[in-house]
């Protein structure tokens, strides 16, 4: 109605909005639509799966790292332009007078080998029965290399069999994605193994969108951001650090990626701007509506992260 121009009662479009909110809260075995991440709306929202309202119990927050607090990462993956999957190595707290938080390589280490030595145990290798979204299951990755898995959602493709389930994975431990996998490949997982911690987390690079105004990185953009990516690996003393505009679940969305190198005796010298990259050899151009469009989805959702979303949405 609306695209035919034709005039919707004020009554009507409350009571549109009210149903749509209660279809998105039904949906909380989905992670939030990567569109409302990279973009603060979704374009394809009539169709996608995915889900387009915070909801508090869920999306709260899954470390204790803040607003205004800056990370240090090391990427495990490059999904697109503005998305990455990211191991945290450290924070420096804003709350805590700048006191630096190291995460612990040694327990990331062993919770892959926890994994690895169960699955070691062909008798332990047991179909997982239930494969619905949201679930943790285990991947046999590679020949004898097991990867958890979080089940994003199930395929409904035409052509598919009605005999065979096919799903999209997200491995736990490094943020890769998985598509199309047939069920009868998940193996269950049990409890003290799926509770393990992760110190993975989705990033998003805030406050920028491609420079024709589409709603989709196009591959020479996704090339740019690998020979980029491809610069802090040329040091070894180099790492990756943002600060955070808006933590929500296991995403984190960050107002830059820079490189920095270590120097002896010297401060870190501040390297390659990503989102100065992007800008400058014209792959995209500042969104200065895509951190208030999603504060403004917290606040409409009573989800305060910790800070007054109110204030923060004028």
């Amino acid at each position: 109605m609306q695209r035919m121009k034709a005039v919707i009662p004020p009554n009507l479009l409350e009571n549109i909005e009210r149903i749509a909110v209660t279809l998105e809260k039904d949906k909380k075995e989905y992670a939030i639509c990567d569109n409302v991440k990279s973009f603060g709306f979704c374009y394809e929202k009539d169709v996608c799966v995915f889900r387009h309202y915070m909801l508090p119990k869920i999306d709260a927050p899954m470390t204790n790292i803040q607003i205004n607090d800056k990370v240090i990462l090391k990427l495990m993956y490059i999904h697109d332009t503005t998305h990455f999957s990211a191991r945290i190595i450290e924070y420096i707290s804003q709350s805590s007078k700048s006191k630096r938080i190291k995460f612990s390589d040694a327990e990331f280490t062993e919770t892959s080998l926890k994994i690895q030595k169960y699955y070691q145990n062909v008798e332990n290798r047991k179909v997982c029965i239930s494969t619905n979204v949201g679930d943790i299951c285990i991947l046999e990755e590679s020949i004898d290399t097991f990867k958890r898995v979080q089940i994003m959602r199930i395929r409904y493709d035409k052509d598919s069999s009605e005999d065979v389930k096919f799903v999209d994975v997200r491995c736990v431990d490094s943020g890769i994605i998985h598509e199309c996998i047939d069920v009868c490949k998940l193996m269950h997982i049990p409890e003290e193994l799926s509770n393990l911690p992760t110190h993975i987390v989705e990033i998003f690079l805030a406050g920028v969108t491609p420079y024709d105004k589409e709603y989709v990185w196009n591959y020479h953009t996704n090339e740019a951001v690998h020979k980029w990516y491809s610069k802090s690996n040329e040091d070894q003393r180099s790492y990756i650090t943002g600060k955070v505009c808006l933590h929500l679940g296991n995403t984190m969305w960050l107002d830059d990626l820079q490189i920095r190198t270590k120097l002896l005796e010297y401060p870190d010298m501040i390297g390659h701007s990503l989102k100065n990259t992007l800008i400058k050899d014209h792959f995209a151009i500042l969104n200065d509506n895509h951190i208030p469009d999603l504060f403004a989805l917290c606040k409409n959702s009573g989800l305060t992260n910790g800070h007054d979303i109110n204030a923060m949405c004028k």
